[in-house]
């Protein structure tokens, strides 16, 4: 297992390293060096790493804490899901067409389709590795649990996962705050800003 993730970090590094010094990469991450593109990127990533491990973790957290059948649990996130489509779908949906929309502002004509790509990849990519954060943040309460306790509890576990994955959800928060208060003037004036830029002395 080691060396299996070894090789895929060194998989990782090799092809970054291509992608940044070949002339037309397939996915060409010199995108992520926009200001606005790349904390758009990195906040919407997080945000689907949040969505993604939830549905996760609840069917596993009745199944394992609460002992309901597979088919209790499944309704019972049915539901859940339901209801969260209701009321806080449209606040998703908001926040996620904002994502989109400040990453694309900044970007000029000649890198749109390449980063119209990236974070196609990118939202796709996280969502499937959701589950592999829902699964490590269970296994981190887990290990805090037996650290813990002598005795630890299914439900322990559970509730340091819950948290991890509501911290995951803080830092997408905090990269959207590093963003300049001039990130995507570009839409209302016309003019792109220069989000990495000071304001002049004296400037309004």
């Amino acid at each position: 297992m080691a060396s299996l993730e070894l090789g895929a970090v060194i998989l990782l590094v090799v092809a970054t390293w291509h992608l940044l010094r070949t002339a037309a990469p397939l996915v060409d991450l010199r995108t992520l060096r926009i200001p606005t593109f790349g904390n758009a990127m990195v906040g919407s990533s997080l945000i689907w790493l949040v969505i993604g491990a939830i549905p996760f973790l609840l069917p596993l957290l009745f199944q394992t804490v609460f002992g309901w059948s597979p088919i209790k649990s499944g309704a019972l996130v049915l539901f859940v899901f339901v209801g969260n489509v209701a009321i806080t779908g449209a606040a998703r949906s908001v926040s996620m067409t904002g994502y989109t929309t400040l990453a694309l502002s900044d970007v000029p004509p000649a890198q749109m389709r390449t980063a119209n790509a990236l974070a196609s990849t990118a939202q796709q990519l996280f969502t499937g590795l959701a589950v592999v954060l829902a699964s490590l943040a269970l296994r981190l309460g887990d290990a805090v649990g037996r650290l813990a306790s002598t005795a630890p509890s299914a439900r322990f576990a559970y509730v340091i996962a819950f948290l991890t994955i509501s911290g995951v959800g803080a830092i997408a928060t905090a990269v959207a705050l590093r963003l300049h208060p001039s990130a995507g003037d570009v839409l209302t004036t016309g003019v792109a800003g220069s989000p990495t830029a000071p304001s002049a002395p004296g400037s309004g």
